[in-house]
C-alpha cells in the first residue's frame, strides 16, 4: 500500500510540473524542484479532496497569472481539469478553494520564490545586462521642459512628434 502512495504522489508531481510548468516549454520549466513540492503536497491539514496542496498551488498560480485574478476563475479552471480528466466536478463556490489556500505552508511558498528567483536569475542571458552589471531593480521617470532652443538641442523632439511641436523630455532613472 505504502507503495502505490508513492507510486500516487510521483504521477501528482509529475502530473502538477506538466500542468502548469513543462507544458510547451513555458519559460517556468525547472523552477520548483520535485522534492519542494512533494514538501508542500505533504505540508498541512487536507481536508478537501478536491482541493488539495497541489491543486490549490496550481489554482492560486492560475490566478495569480490571469489577468482578472479572480478565484472564481481558478475554481474554475480546476472544474474545466477535472471534467476533462473524467472526475467528479467541483462546485463553483469558491469557499474551498480559498480556505485550503490560506492552509498552504508559507515557509513552503518563501521557499519556492527564493529558488524561482534563484534559477531564473542563473539562466538569465547575458544579453539582459546592462553595461556588464545584473540591475535588481530600476525605476524611471520623466519631466517635461520648457520649449526653448538650448533645450531642444540637449534633449531633441521625440520622433514621433511633428518637428516645432511638443516639449522636449528629460527622461530620469534611477
Amino acid at each position: 500500500m505504502k507503495n502505490s502512495s508513492r507510486l500516487s504522489l510521483r504521477l501528482q508531481i509529475r502530473s502538477f510540473k506538466n500542468t502548469f510548468f513543462q507544458l510547451n516549454d513555458l519559460p517556468f520549466k525547472g523552477l520548483l524542484s520535485d522534492g519542494l513540492i512533494k514538501a508542500i503536497h505533504q505540508s498541512g491539514y487536507v481536508r478537501s479532496t478536491v482541493f488539495t496542496p497541489l491543486v490549490t498551488l496550481r489554482a492560486f498560480l492560475f490566478q495569480v497569472l490571469s489577468s482578472t485574478g479572480s478565484c472564481k476563475e481558478a475554481v474554475a479552471h480546476v472544474l474545466i481539469e477535472r471534467v476533462g480528466l473524467n472526475y467528479n466536478a467541483n462546485s463553483m463556490n469558491t469557499g474551498p478553494y480559498c480556505k485550503s489556500r490560506l492552509r498552504l505552508q508559507l515557509p513552503h511558498l518563501k521557499e519556492a520564490v527564493i529558488s524561482s528567483g534563484k534559477v531564473l536569475h542563473e539562466q538569465a542571458s547575458g544579453n539582459w545586462l546592462w553595461n556588464g552589471f545584473r540591475v535588481m531593480l530600476v525605476d524611471g521617470t520623466t519631466l517635461l521642459m520648457p520649449d526653448t532652443d538650448n533645450n531642444q538641442k540637449t534633449y531633441p523632439q521625440q520622433s514621433a512628434q511633428k518637428q516645432g511641436l511638443g516639449f522636449p523630455i528629460v527622461r530620469l532613472v534611477d
